[in-house]
Protein backbone atom coordinates (compact mmCIF):
# COMPACT_ATOMS: atom_id res chain seq x y z
CA UNK A 1 0.00 0.00 0.00
CA UNK A 2 1.35 3.38 -1.04
CA UNK A 3 1.94 5.75 1.74
CA UNK A 4 0.11 9.13 2.09
CA UNK A 5 1.06 12.36 0.90
CA UNK A 6 3.24 15.15 3.30
CA UNK A 7 0.78 14.04 6.39
CA UNK A 8 1.70 10.17 5.91
CA UNK A 9 5.75 11.44 6.20
CA UNK A 10 5.17 12.56 9.73
CA UNK A 11 3.10 9.72 10.63
CA UNK A 12 6.19 7.09 9.53
CA UNK A 13 8.55 9.29 11.24
CA UNK A 14 6.32 8.84 14.56
CA UNK A 15 6.21 5.55 14.17
CA UNK A 16 10.44 4.80 13.52
CA UNK A 17 10.87 3.64 16.72
CA UNK A 18 8.76 0.52 15.84
CA UNK A 19 10.33 -0.20 12.71
CA UNK A 20 13.33 -2.56 14.83
CA UNK A 21 9.86 -4.80 15.96
CA UNK A 22 8.11 -4.93 12.60
CA UNK A 23 9.25 -8.59 12.41
CA UNK A 24 7.60 -9.38 15.50
CA UNK A 25 4.28 -11.39 15.39
CA UNK A 26 3.40 -12.15 19.02
CA UNK A 27 0.10 -11.68 20.61
CA UNK A 28 0.18 -8.80 22.76
CA UNK A 29 -0.80 -9.45 26.80
CA UNK A 30 -3.70 -8.17 27.25
CA UNK A 31 -3.32 -7.00 30.52
CA UNK A 32 -0.15 -5.10 29.81
CA UNK A 33 -1.83 -2.46 27.51
CA UNK A 34 -3.06 0.79 28.74
CA UNK A 35 -6.89 1.27 28.59
CA UNK A 36 -7.77 5.25 28.95
CA UNK A 37 -11.64 5.79 29.53
CA UNK A 38 -13.67 7.62 27.03
CA UNK A 39 -15.90 10.88 27.46
CA UNK A 40 -19.68 9.70 28.59
CA UNK A 41 -21.43 8.25 25.62
CA UNK A 42 -25.04 7.16 25.31
CA UNK A 43 -23.64 3.90 25.47
CA UNK A 44 -21.29 2.69 28.64
CA UNK A 45 -18.35 2.49 26.49
CA UNK A 46 -16.42 4.64 28.97
CA UNK A 47 -15.48 1.73 31.49
CA UNK A 48 -12.06 0.43 31.29
CA UNK A 49 -10.24 -2.22 32.37
CA UNK A 50 -7.40 -5.00 32.02
CA UNK A 51 -8.66 -8.22 30.58
CA UNK A 52 -6.58 -11.62 31.11
CA UNK A 53 -3.34 -12.62 29.80
CA UNK A 54 -2.30 -14.12 26.61
CA UNK A 55 -0.50 -17.80 27.48
CA UNK A 56 2.46 -18.10 25.56
CA UNK A 57 2.30 -21.90 24.01
CA UNK A 58 5.35 -23.57 25.32
CA UNK A 59 8.91 -23.39 23.75
CA UNK A 60 9.87 -26.35 21.43
CA UNK A 61 13.22 -26.17 21.33
CA UNK A 62 16.85 -23.57 22.55
CA UNK A 63 16.37 -21.73 18.59
CA UNK A 64 12.58 -20.98 19.00
CA UNK A 65 12.97 -20.52 23.49
CA UNK A 66 15.50 -17.42 22.03
CA UNK A 67 13.58 -16.05 19.18
CA UNK A 68 9.82 -15.86 21.50
CA UNK A 69 12.19 -14.43 24.20
CA UNK A 70 12.98 -11.83 22.18
CA UNK A 71 9.45 -11.57 20.89
CA UNK A 72 7.96 -11.06 24.01
CA UNK A 73 11.10 -8.43 25.17
CA UNK A 74 9.97 -6.75 21.96
CA UNK A 75 6.43 -6.72 22.88
CA UNK A 76 6.99 -5.50 26.75
CA UNK A 77 9.26 -2.39 25.40
CA UNK A 78 6.06 -1.67 23.12
CA UNK A 79 3.55 -2.58 25.48
CA UNK A 80 4.96 -0.36 28.05
CA UNK A 81 4.48 2.79 25.31
CA UNK A 82 1.01 1.79 24.41
CA UNK A 83 -2.44 3.16 25.30
CA UNK A 84 -5.73 2.29 23.83
CA UNK A 85 -8.40 5.25 24.68
CA UNK A 86 -10.96 7.40 22.77
CA UNK A 87 -9.28 10.30 20.84
CA UNK A 88 -9.84 13.42 21.22
CA UNK A 89 -12.21 15.86 19.26
CA UNK A 90 -8.88 18.17 18.04
CA UNK A 91 -7.06 15.22 17.51
CA UNK A 92 -8.30 14.91 13.71
CA UNK A 93 -4.96 15.82 12.50
CA UNK A 94 -3.85 12.54 13.41
CA UNK A 95 -7.01 10.48 12.47
CA UNK A 96 -7.34 11.85 9.02
CA UNK A 97 -4.40 10.15 7.71
CA UNK A 98 -5.12 6.99 8.93
CA UNK A 99 -8.92 7.10 7.46
CA UNK A 100 -7.51 7.81 4.34
CA UNK A 101 -4.69 4.96 4.16
CA UNK A 102 -7.92 2.54 5.35
CA UNK A 103 -10.24 4.15 2.07
CA UNK A 104 -6.48 3.50 0.46
CA UNK A 105 -6.89 0.01 1.24
CA UNK A 106 -10.20 -0.87 -0.03
CA UNK A 107 -9.58 1.40 -3.14
CA UNK A 108 -12.28 4.02 -2.06
CA UNK A 109 -12.99 7.63 -1.50
CA UNK A 110 -15.33 8.89 0.91
CA UNK A 111 -15.99 12.55 0.61
CA UNK A 112 -15.00 15.40 2.61
CA UNK A 113 -18.52 16.06 3.98
CA UNK A 114 -19.03 12.81 4.93
CA UNK A 115 -15.63 12.28 7.00
CA UNK A 116 -16.59 15.60 8.63
CA UNK A 117 -19.85 13.99 9.64
CA UNK A 118 -18.33 10.85 11.00
CA UNK A 119 -15.43 12.80 12.84
CA UNK A 120 -18.34 14.54 14.47
CA UNK A 121 -20.54 11.79 14.97
CA UNK A 122 -17.89 9.58 16.78
CA UNK A 123 -17.86 12.60 19.27
CA UNK A 124 -21.45 13.40 19.93
CA UNK A 125 -22.22 10.99 23.29
CA UNK A 126 -26.25 11.07 21.57
CA UNK A 127 -24.48 8.80 18.56
CA UNK A 128 -24.28 5.13 19.66
CA UNK A 129 -20.99 5.09 17.34
CA UNK A 130 -17.51 5.04 18.88
CA UNK A 131 -13.75 5.50 18.00
CA UNK A 132 -10.42 4.20 19.91
CA UNK A 133 -7.21 4.79 19.02
CA UNK A 134 -3.77 2.94 19.63
CA UNK A 135 -1.05 5.35 20.97
CA UNK A 136 2.61 4.14 21.13
CA UNK A 137 4.69 6.46 22.56
CA UNK A 138 1.57 9.21 22.35
CA UNK A 139 1.44 8.93 18.85
CA UNK A 140 -1.69 7.57 16.86
CA UNK A 141 -0.93 4.64 15.64
CA UNK A 142 -3.92 2.41 15.16
CA UNK A 143 -8.15 3.30 14.63
CA UNK A 144 -11.28 1.36 15.64
CA UNK A 145 -14.83 2.83 14.41
CA UNK A 146 -17.73 0.75 15.98
CA UNK A 147 -21.52 1.44 16.71
CA UNK A 148 -24.53 -0.19 18.02
CA UNK A 149 -27.43 -1.23 16.71
CA UNK A 150 -30.49 -3.50 17.21
CA UNK A 151 -31.67 -6.52 16.36
CA UNK A 152 -34.65 -8.74 15.81
CA UNK A 153 -32.58 -11.64 17.28
CA UNK A 154 -31.51 -10.71 20.41
CA UNK A 155 -32.19 -8.24 22.97
CA UNK A 156 -29.07 -6.78 23.71
CA UNK A 157 -28.06 -4.65 20.67
CA UNK A 158 -25.30 -5.85 18.50
CA UNK A 159 -21.74 -4.11 18.09
CA UNK A 160 -20.26 -3.31 14.40
CA UNK A 161 -16.71 -3.33 14.34
CA UNK A 162 -16.88 -1.24 10.91
CA UNK A 163 -13.40 0.04 10.34
CA UNK A 164 -9.70 -0.85 11.97
CA UNK A 165 -6.49 0.08 10.81
CA UNK A 166 -2.98 0.37 11.93
CA UNK A 167 -0.45 2.14 10.37
CA UNK A 168 2.01 0.36 8.25
CA UNK A 169 5.36 1.12 10.15
CA UNK A 170 3.34 0.00 13.36
CA UNK A 171 1.91 -3.49 11.76
CA UNK A 172 2.86 -6.64 13.66
CA UNK A 173 3.17 -5.42 16.86
CA UNK A 174 -0.38 -6.87 18.05
CA UNK A 175 -2.15 -2.99 17.65
CA UNK A 176 -4.91 -4.72 15.98
CA UNK A 177 -5.75 -7.57 18.50
CA UNK A 178 -5.07 -4.72 21.08
CA UNK A 179 -8.04 -2.64 19.51
CA UNK A 180 -10.36 -5.54 18.83
CA UNK A 181 -9.91 -6.73 22.80
CA UNK A 182 -10.77 -3.30 23.21
CA UNK A 183 -14.10 -3.12 21.37
CA UNK A 184 -15.21 -6.09 22.42
CA UNK A 185 -14.59 -5.12 25.98
CA UNK A 186 -17.28 -2.01 25.97
CA UNK A 187 -19.34 -4.14 23.68
CA UNK A 188 -19.22 -5.98 26.60
CA UNK A 189 -19.85 -3.49 29.55
CA UNK A 190 -22.99 -1.79 26.91
CA UNK A 191 -25.18 -5.34 26.86
CA UNK A 192 -24.14 -6.66 23.68
CA UNK A 193 -24.96 -9.63 22.68
CA UNK A 194 -22.07 -10.41 20.09
CA UNK A 195 -19.38 -8.32 18.29
CA UNK A 196 -18.74 -8.23 14.59
CA UNK A 197 -16.92 -7.34 11.74
CA UNK A 198 -16.29 -8.29 8.13
CA UNK A 199 -13.16 -7.87 5.86
CA UNK A 200 -12.64 -8.92 1.96
CA UNK A 201 -11.71 -12.58 1.13
CA UNK A 202 -8.74 -11.35 -0.37
CA UNK A 203 -7.42 -9.98 3.05
CA UNK A 204 -5.59 -12.86 4.16
CA UNK A 205 -3.41 -11.39 6.75
CA UNK A 206 -6.31 -9.85 8.51
CA UNK A 207 -7.96 -13.00 8.03
CA UNK A 208 -5.15 -14.92 9.53
CA UNK A 209 -5.71 -12.93 12.71
CA UNK A 210 -9.53 -12.52 12.82
CA UNK A 211 -9.35 -16.73 12.57
CA UNK A 212 -7.55 -16.48 16.10
CA UNK A 213 -9.90 -13.96 17.80
CA UNK A 214 -13.47 -14.90 16.28
CA UNK A 215 -15.26 -17.42 14.10
CA UNK A 216 -16.76 -17.13 10.67
CA UNK A 217 -20.17 -17.19 10.25
CA UNK A 218 -20.76 -18.73 6.80
CA UNK A 219 -22.98 -15.95 5.69
CA UNK A 220 -22.67 -14.19 2.31
CA UNK A 221 -23.23 -10.67 2.62
CA UNK A 222 -25.34 -8.76 0.13
CA UNK A 223 -25.77 -5.61 -1.02
CA UNK A 224 -27.43 -2.71 -2.69
CA UNK A 225 -26.03 0.83 -2.67
CA UNK A 226 -27.94 4.21 -3.06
Amino acid sequence: MQCWSAHAVSLRDACKPLQAFMAVNVAAPRSSVKMCEKPARRHPTTDSGASSAHIIRPLRDPVAADQEQASLSAWRMIAANLVIRHPRADERADWEPLWKGYQAFYKVVISDETTTATWARLHDPDEPMGILGAYVDARLCGIAHYLFHRSCWTVGDYCYLQDLFVAENARHLGLGRALIAAVEERARRAGASRLYWLTHESNASARALYDKLAERSGFIQYRKLF
